[in-house]
């Protein structure tokens, strides 16, 4: 059932607004909603006050800050949370002095539902706490004016405790005609159990003009009890009064009003208590919901999960149960007074085969709690995309008796902690795939270079001695007696064999170049530019500062066919005039640069081809310098050429290589 919801919206952009209500309906709200993003169209909509108010914290011609002190001026008391894109920690708390109820991000909007829900029922606590306060002055008023237009009483008692006189007073505050006071003994309208006090303090009452008070009960007319706050002085030696005078007045209306001050102050205690609960339990599992959002480790999550369990609910143990292969098998268990996390399969854990509690759960899919002589437990099944992924089962004090709302709270908990650990889950599937792909293109890599080792090799010493006889012995037929016809076609034979020579030792050269085996990467690099620059006309330097010590086979291979991917995209796609490589070499780390002033493209875009497949140049540079534990990176805008980095940690390399 969604909650009905009068929405204003304090934002400029109509696609945040339309994120914003989006989130509410998938949090359980059904909102009537308005955007403003001006001062004047804020100042309107207030006319109608709303439930609630969603700001962002900076708009064009307004701000939050603005909003709220304009609430503040206007003496609305609305709930009102920032959602912003970015928002200092300066800025959150001045928000919150001002009497912001929450604030959160935009790309965290999946806690907003919750934030709503938290703000509304502060809402409602306070204006609770405001009806009970009204309540009670409205109530100290009445009593107190009852007091204040009474009139008090006197009496004259004689020492053998007779009453000589009585003030009018008396007949309205007991009901009594005064003359049954005058001469009756005053005694026997006193309360039985307060006889004792009375004597106690006329007894040690000493005839200086010290005055006492007691409070007594005093019967009336009707038969009830009323409780008199009197003053007595003892005047019986002075010869004008021979008396103790007596000062009396009706306190039963305030004794009363003290016993409903108490109810209401013990109402009012209670209410801030149930305030602070749940302020603190709002808080935790806001805690509860960021730390289960923050981390993709399995063992994390659950720790946090554990750790909000523990704020929430009473538990001598927290165990967590996964489901694996269409079954259900203990995975943690938390212990308070233990370390934090240990695997349920060395504690005692339930058998959930014989489990009561674990069985109504897995057949209604919903909490339960069981109540045992030994012990309260409850369960919550754990559900992500509507599907059972876990149980988790919460074992209390055995003084202690779970309450429906600690179901409640721990099914709160437990929903993100689906979220959590299913995405952890997940998280853990991809890297174990993206771990063996990368050792799968690092295999396939390694093979490739073995087979244009293999091929050059091939190429040169094979194919390349065939070529070279077959041109010798063309040549020596070429010596002998032929036509003229037979001579040129013999001669332009050779030349065809002349240029496939030449071929076959670039290609095998592309392959493998024997100058990188041989005199190492400077020698090769200055080669593969010069061919570059000599077939393309491109303006190509290389600068090196490295050190004299060779780099190992791996990284030098690296960096050799990084750049000659790197260079054939420029001949391809970058028409570009000037292209500059530099090799920069310290103690700890060996960088390859190349920059060219071509037209440039969007990074972004090639990524996400590279990532499906239709370009491989970029990838295949990537792989390269994993390959070598190396990080590669492209730096590139239209119109602004290109520049290529990949560098290597040579300590880490030098350990690796062969």
């Amino acid at each position: 059932m969604t909650t009905p919801l009068n929405l204003l919206i304090l934002e400029d952009r109509d696609a945040d607004a339309l994120l914003i209500v989006h989130a509410l309906r998938q949090a359980g709200f059904d909102p009537a909603w308005r955007q403003v993003c001006a001062e004047p169209d804020y100042r309107a909509a207030l006319t109608s006050p709303p439930d609630l108010i969603l700001a962002d914290y900076t708009l064009p011609q307004f701000d939050a800050l603005r909003a709220l002190d304009l609430l503040i001026e206007l003496e609305l008391e609305i709930p009102f949370i920032i959602v912003s894109g970015t928002i200092g920690e300066e800025m959150a708390v001045a928000a919150l002095q001002r009497g912001a109820a929450d604030y959160l991000l935009k790309d965290r909007l999946s806690r907003l539902g919750m934030a709503v829900h938290n703000a509304l029922q502060g809402q409602q606590l306070r204006r609770e706490q405001q009806a009970a306060l009204a309540s009670l002055r409205h109530s100290e008023r009445r009593f107190r004016a009852l007091i204040e237009h009474s009139v008090d009483g006197v009496a004259l008692v004689d020492a053998h405790g007779i009453i000589t006189y009585i003030s009018p007073a008396a007949e309205r505050i007991l009901g009594f005609p005064l003359d049954e006071f005058v001469g009756s003994e005053a005694l026997t309208f006193i309360h039985p159990r307060d006889h004792q006090n009375l004597r106690y303090l006329v007894k040690r009452l000493a005839p200086t003009g010290d005055v006492a008070n007691l409070e007594v009960r005093v019967r009336h007319q009707d038969g009830t009890w009323r409780w008199i706050e009197a003053f007595f002085r003892n005047l019986l030696t002075d010869p004008a009064i021979e008396a103790t005078v007596v000062n009396y007045r009706d306190i039963t209306a305030r004794i009363a009003t003290a016993d409903e001050l108490r109810r209401f102050t013990d109402e009012l205690v209670n209410l801030h208590h149930l305030e602070r609960r749940a302020r603190l339990q709002a808080e935790t599992l806001r805690a509860a919901n960021l730390a289960l959002t923050q981390s993709l480790e399995f063992e994390t999550v659950v720790e946090s999960l554990f750790s909000a369990l523990a704020r929430l609910v009473p538990n001598t143990r927290a165990s967590l149960f996964m489901l694996n292969d269409g079954s259900l098998s203990a995975a943690y268990s938390f212990v308070p007074g233990r370390d934090a996390l240990v695997s349920s399969l060395a504690l005692d854990s339930i058998e959930l085969e014989s489990s009561p509690l674990a069985q109504a759960v897995l057949q209604s899919g919903e909490g339960r709690i069981i109540d045992t002589a030994e012990q309260s437990m409850l369960g919550v099944p754990l559900l992500a995309q509507g599907s059972l992924i876990g149980l988790c089962v919460i074992e209390a004090y055995e003084d202690v008796k779970l309450s429906v709302d600690h179901l409640r709270w721990t099914e709160a908990v437990a929903a993100q902690a689906a979220v959590a650990i299913q995405n952890a889950r997940l998280f853990d599937e991809v890297q174990y795939a993206r771990q063996r792909l990368q050792t799968l293109s690092h295999k396939l890599i390694q093979a490739q270079e073995v087979e244009r080792r293999h091929l050059a090799r091939e190429l040169h010493d094979e194919i390349g001695q065939v070529l070279i006889a077959l041109q010798m012995n063309m040549r020596g037929v070429a010596q002998g007696k032929l036509d003229p016809k037979q001579q040129a076609r013999l001669l332009d034979s050779s030349t065809l064999v002349d240029r496939l020579i030449q071929q076959v030792r670039s290609l095998s050269r592309e392959l493998r170049p024997p100058l990188l085996d041989d005199l190492g990467l400077v020698p090769a690099l200055n080669w593969h530019l010069d061919q570059i620059a000599t077939r393309f006309g491109i303006d190509i330097k290389l600068t090196t500062q490295l050190n004299s010590q060779r780099m190992p086979s791996q990284v030098e291979l690296s960096i050799f066919r990084i750049a000659q991917e790197a260079l054939n995209n420029i001949i391809k796609h970058a028409q570009a005039t000037r292209v500059r490589v530099e090799l920069r070499q310290n103690e700890a780390m060996l960088r390859l640069i190349i920059s060219d002033n071509g037209i440039g493209f969007e990074t972004d875009a090639a990524q996400l081809r590279a990532a499906s497949g239709a370009s491989l140049g970029l990838i295949n540079m990537q792989e390269r310098a994993l390959l070598a534990n190396g990080t590669f990176e492209i730096i590139s805008a239209p119109e602004a050429g290109t520049c290529v980095c990949a560098c290597f940690t040579l300590d880490a390399t030098l350990r690796k290589s062969p």
